[in-house]
């Protein structure tokens, strides 16, 4: 039975339905990111393939293609990506092997399943992205090539500005002040402050907090730590 469900997938019209789930899939993941749609993209591939080569259609030649080609468009959308390099091999690697499953000879036969496969996949994908409108790789991808991978928010500081407080190091320009109550890192405009000295915070750019010497002097309380 196992033959025959081999020998039906390796007929033209099943060959272009197993072909638009696996572009599908491929093309869903890309969407979502979950690798659920992927994997059902690649055992879609997989048993277009595999019957392929069960009725000597196809050999080995196009399998490793076919693996080499997934892998290198998953590795694309869940590794590198932004990267392009594994997505185009991995795509050209992919039609290269569909053609050599047909085998080269049948040219008529190739176009026509992936005629359907190319047509199915078009309006299943028009729907389906309408239930999952965001594309999560193209958001990755912006969020990773502005942010970097490594980056963390910094806080908002700029309810700082005005407060007062006092050096508990040497500013040069860079140092540590006790602004109320907290010790966070400061910078000067380039003046040298000693430790001790009253500052005020005179304006916040991002994580980098300027300050100067203000006039009034230290209270007894305050010490330095």
């Amino acid at each position: 039975m196992f033959a025959d469900l081999l020998r039906l997938a390796a007929d033209p019209t099943i060959s272009g339905v197993l072909l638009a789930v696996g572009f599908l899939g491929l093309l869903l993941e890309m969407q979502t990111l979950h690798l659920v749609a992927g994997l059902v993209g690649a055992a879609a591939f997989a048993l277009f393939f595999g019957s392929h080569v069960f009725v000597g259609a196809s050999d080995s030649l196009a399998v490793c293609l076919a693996v080499l080609g997934i892998s290198g468009v998953l590795l694309e959308l869940h590794v590198l990506p932004g990267h392009g390099v594994p997505g185009i091999l991995g795509t050209l690697a992919l039609f290269s092997a569909i053609v050599l499953a047909f085998g080269l000879p049948f040219e008529v036969v190739t176009a026509q399943s992936l005629a359907i496969a190319i047509v199915l996949t078009a309006v299943t994908f028009f729907f389906a992205a309408r239930v999952f409108p965001q594309n999560a790789f193209m958001q990755r991808l912006a969020f990773t090539g502005v942010q970097g991978k490594d980056y963390v928010a910094a806080p908002d500081r700029r309810a700082l500005i005005g407060a007062a407080g006092f050096a508990t190091s040497y500013l040069r320009p860079a140092g540590y002040a006790a602004i109320n109550g907290q010790k966070v890192d400061v910078l000067t405009e380039g003046e040298f402050v000693a430790a001790g000295t009253p500052i005020v915070v005179t304006r916040v750019e991002g994580a980098r907090i300027f300050v100067r010497p203000r006039s009034e002097p230290m209270p007894k309380s305050w010490k330095r730590t």
